[in-house]
């Protein structure tokens, strides 16, 4: 799924794959209604007594494993990431990877053991990242219980937006001509020291 942001462009998410599928789309984890249960991304059932089925691969050199991906039109240097998980079916283990051209790909983050399995409570980490980067993805390696799927009901990154090249130049002001224009004011000779005697 995609959606257009007025000012900034595109945003557009993909998983490895989704249950019936733009049911419980890719999309879905970044539309800020996580309080229906509903409204999530959710694998197929890519898991076996919650490992990731590993015939799932990002691209070339990137574990492989359940994966959800979001390409942004403009760059950030990620600061930190948090996610909502569905029950028990929340990333236990995962990597964050990040691209520019979806082909060459930095992992960038790895967490493993977090335990939080409902579906309320935010897990949050904080990066070191020092470049930016207009795709992330999660790679999902394990899930917080024994199922075979994984769902997150809200995905969310936090950063510094690149800054683009400024459109003004430096440049020079030369004046040409002068301005003529008759004396504003008092006479320069006019003596305007205050008298005691007239005050």
């Amino acid at each position: 799924g995609e959606t257009y942001f007025t000012g900034y462009g595109k945003f557009r998410a993909t998983a490895s794959n989704s249950l019936q599928g733009t049911t419980y789309g890719a999309i879905k984890a970044f539309n800020k209604t996580n309080i229906v249960n509903a409204d999530r991304w959710r694998s197929n059932a890519d898991f076996t007594i919650g490992v990731a089925n590993t015939s799932y691969v990002l691209a070339d050199g990137v574990t492989p494993g359940v994966w959800i991906k979001l390409e942004m039109p403009l760059k950030i240097k990620l600061a930190s990431y948090e996610f909502v998980g569905q029950l028990e079916q929340g990333p236990a283990d995962a990597e964050l990877w990040a691209s520019n051209d979806d082909k060459n790909w930095t992992k960038i983050h790895s967490f493993s053991g977090n335990m939080i399995g409902d579906n309320t409570t935010a897990v949050a980490y904080s990066v070191n990242s020092e470049n930016f980067y207009k795709i992330y993805a999660m790679v999902v390696l394990k899930i917080v219980g024994p199922l075979d799927a994984t769902s997150i009901k809200e995905l969310k990154f936090f950063g510094t937006r690149e800054q683009g090249q400024s459109v003004l130049h430096d440049g020079e002001l030369t004046l040409t001509k002068s301005l003529t224009v008759p004396r504003i004011g008092p006479a320069l000779d006019a003596d305007d020291t205050p008298r005691r005697d007239r005050l």
